[in-house]
């Protein structure tokens, strides 16, 4: 068991006047639930190396002071659509970029007690960082402190972090002899595929499977690394899908989703497309007929559908994102925050009420994210990337069920685990404002006991 406690000291730069305030803090599950699963669904070893230990570098080595108080349920392990990043902090690093949320790490003030199990975190903010209200405070993995949340402003890309903790070599279900894997259920211990059947340059049908998944089971008859036994099977047709489609899986709606424009990148202006739904609870098709009505060009591969809207960017030079409503395509909105290109199919995923998508890529295995928030239609950088070791392109595999281990890579390449998870939270008795005229120290200490 841990206890932490925070202190804030806001001091004016004018007065001398500092202003104190120490609150103690709750533990999540998060961490119980990273180990739990990834001890067991993979290899144990990985618990022990580079990308997760120390834990106290690694898994509570970030901070994320939010503007809002948040549910404090050991369950709940992000921070919520609406909770916007007021300023945030990397174990052992110092900002040395334009990010105006993230301080410096404090390493003379900053110690680690073997003898009292005690690890204490301290963070400087000068007058031009981490600036308004502070209504929570939480610890969060080494990575998470990257800005994971998403930032006003661009703070370039001098230091910059993986999104996710990489967990090591998979199982084998991720690819099952032409099948694709796009849900998995931890609770249940099921995958689901889909296999193409293509004729005519059509998708005709697409199969569905419902296979056991050995995440929570072990099998005596075979081995664990092969294909699980098949639990339910249907053939879905469908209508108006060419063989050229990028499809995506929205956990919201438990919805897989295939995309088309028959056979051309560009969607133009007034030009009609084709989105095929299949709730995955009744496998009944439904296609929808959408016209392209925002006035530009569209790249119909960078389109994903979440939360009964398609998310999508503009088509060669244009750089401007756009959502468009399923039931109404004169329903449209232009997104803001971003001066790039969207991709909301590779690399894509929803948590907690906000879009992770990829914003271009540094290099051939690099890819930048944005944080989207669907309420307000306002996208913002954050300071972390997808890394494909492999080079490859990624689909990013949803998981139900589960808070944590939510994503898998379609090409095996083992789960992922979201770097911005909350492993504490600690909410103020009441919410401070840091404004330009104060400096700012955040010092958070844990305590195993």
């Amino acid at each position: 068991m841990m206890k932490g406690k925070t202190e804030i000291l806001l001091t004016d730069v004018h007065t001398g006047k500092t202003e104190k305030i120490l609150e103690h803090n709750m533990m999540t599950n998060a961490l119980n639930d990273i180990f739990r699963q990834e001890g067991y669904m993979r290899n144990a070893a990985t618990m022990f190396g580079e990308n997760f230990q120390p834990l106290y570098a690694k898994m509570l080595g970030g901070i994320l002071l939010f503007d809002k108080p948040l549910e404090e349920n050991a369950a709940n392990y992000f921070a919520p659509v609406g909770a916007n990043l007021t300023a945030c902090g990397v174990y052992g690093v110092k900002n040395t970029t334009g990010d105006t949320l993230r301080g410096d790490y404090n390493s003379d003030e900053s110690y680690l007690d073997t003898r009292t199990k005690t690890m204490k975190y301290v963070y400087d903010f000068p007058t031009s960082k981490g600036n308004g209200t502070i209504a929570s405070v939480c610890l969060t993995s080494a990575n998470g402190g990257y800005s994971s949340y998403g930032a006003e402003t661009n703070g370039g890309t001098g230091q910059t972090a993986a999104h996710f903790l990489e967990t090591g070599a998979s199982r084998t279900f991720a690819s099952i002899s032409g099948e694709y894997a796009f849900a998995v259920d931890y609770q249940n211990d099921v995958i689901y595929t889909f296999t193409p059947s293509i004729v005519s340059s059509q998708l005709q049908s697409v199969t569905i499977r419902k296979r056991r998944a050995h995440l929570k089971t072990l099998p005596v008859t075979y081995s664990a690394f092969a294909a699980g036994e098949v639990l339910e099977s249907k053939i879905v047709q469908l209508s108006s899908i060419s063989s050229s489609y990028v499809w995506n899986y929205d956990t919201t709606a438990n919805t897989l989703y295939f995309i088309t424009n028959n056979g051309y990148s560009e969607i133009q202006n007034g030009r009609e497309f084709y989105i095929a739904a299949i709730p995955i609870g009744t496998m009944i098709a439904r296609t929808y007929n959408i016209t392209n009505r925002t006035g530009v060009s569209l790249s119909y591969s960078t389109g994903g559908v979440y939360g009964g809207y398609l998310y999508i960017g503009g088509y060669s030079s244009n750089q401007k994102n756009y959502k468009i409503n399923l039931e109404s395509d004169t329903d449209y909105a232009q997104l803001s925050g971003v001066n790039t290109t969207l991709d909301f199919n590779r690399c894509c995923f929803w948590n907690h009420g906000r879009i992770f998508a990829n914003c271009g890529g540094l290099n051939s295995r690099n890819y930048r994210l944005a944080a989207v928030d669907p309420a307000t239609n306002e996208a913002k950088y954050t300071q972390n990337y997808l890394y494909d070791s492999k080079g490859n392109t990624k689909k990013w595999v949803a998981v139900t069920g589960s808070n944590v281990a939510f994503a898998v890579m379609n090409d095996g390449s083992g789960f992922l685990v979201p770097c911005n998870y909350l492993a504490t939270i600690n909410n103020l008795s009441s919410a401070v404002t840091k404004t330009e005229t104060q400096t700012m120290k955040v010092i958070y200490t844990i305590t195993e006991v």
